[in-house]
């Protein structure tokens, strides 16, 4: 045994140097995400041969073993969850476990370069280049690449979706938002009426009349947004929430066409008898329970319609209602908000 573990000594350092040199020369040149993808793959490849010397180790710590010794380890091998299998000589074999141990390590490694997003950062890495050192035919090849046209599409994706952003937290602000871009409002229209008078720009009349106009275009502004938001989100079904395409809210549907099913509810059978592979245990509901679910759902999804009569005799009795307007239009927002 003693003589094998030093003949083993003595492969694993040749590997080791040679291996060593192999990485410097691969990475010279290496820059941006290039060398952090050579990083990753040299990496996992260390990992690998690794695992190959710790079971070759232990095959041999086992073959010179006593009887005794043998049985322990199968058991604690065995308990641990190792695969392993004795072979007609009596040597213990681990290739399915190392095996099992390489695939693993392979997968982490993929994943670490598909977080690298490495075709897209290459790109715009050589973009950079071409563009910093002048080369104008480089750059203009890069743009008839593929990737140009998937970089662009990217660029174009995430205007949507912030864009997209924006208009949903417009169509969901809470009583709080509302209430908070209220007194915002109201503190600067206030401090310019005290400002106004204070300075004799305006009369204490004038000053009031802007700042009922002020906090009327708050509401008005508020109640915009809110309408221009819920027509967007209409016009554009398909990046809206599940409940505009699966029937109940938050329930994805259209599945007729088959495709992957990621778990949790969902809606099948629209175009009739369809199979679903459920990757665990579930409740299944059934036709007319499915059918009030639908119904229940389809009575809740109304448009928001706000009604506000204001009667008042003259102008200076509206001013003093201001606060009385406001509250109430918070309030029928809040409620609205609430049962849609």
């Amino acid at each position: 045994m003693d003589e094998q573990k030093e003949n083993n000594r003595i492969a694993d350092q040749a590997a080791e140097l040679a291996r060593s040199l192999s990485d410097k020369l691969g990475g010279i040149g290496l820059t941006g995400v290039d060398k952090q993808k050579f990083d990753i793959e040299t990496d996992a490849a260390r990992q690998i041969e690794e695992v190959r010397k710790k079971y070759r180790d232990l095959a041999l710590e086992y073959s010179t073993g006593t009887a005794s010794q043998q049985e322990q380890f199968r058991k604690a091998w065995e308990g641990n969850g190792i695969q392993f299998t004795i072979t007609e000589t009596g040597m213990v074999n681990f290739s399915r476990q190392a095996a099992a141990e390489q695939v693993a390590i392979e997968a982490e490694k993929n994943q670490k370069i598909k977080d690298l997003h490495y075709d897209r950062v290459k790109f715009q890495e050589e973009l950079d280049r071409a563009r910093s050192d002048g080369d104008i035919t480089k750059f203009q090849q890069l743009l008839t690449t593929e990737q140009a046209m998937f970089a662009q599409d990217l660029v174009g994706k995430q205007q949507f979706i912030d864009a997209y952003y924006e208009v949903w937290k417009g169509s969901h602000k809470s009583s709080m938002e509302i209430m908070a871009q209220q007194m915002s409002g109201t503190y600067d229209g206030l401090k310019s009426f005290f400002s106004d008078i204070i300075t004799g720009t305006k009369s204490i009349g004038e000053a009031w009349q802007d700042l009922g106009k002020r906090i009327m275009k708050i509401i008005a502004d508020m109640a915009a947004e809110w309408l221009a938001s819920q027509i967007i989100m209409s016009l554009f079904p398909s990046f809206a929430p599940a409940k505009t395409r699966g029937g109940i809210s938050g329930i994805p549907g259209q599945y007729a066409a088959g495709g992957n099913y990621p778990g949790g509810l969902a809606l099948v059978g629209e175009k009739g008898p369809e199979l679903i592979n459920f990757n665990r245990g579930g409740h299944v509901f059934t036709a007319a329970e499915t059918k009030k679910m639908l119904r229940a759902d389809a009575n809740n999804t109304r448009p928001m319609i706000i009604n506000m009569n204001i009667t008042t005799p003259d102008a200076s009795s509206f001013r003093r209602s201001q606060s009385q307007i406001m509250a109430e239009a918070n309030a029928a927002f809040a409620l609205g908000r609430r049962n849609l």
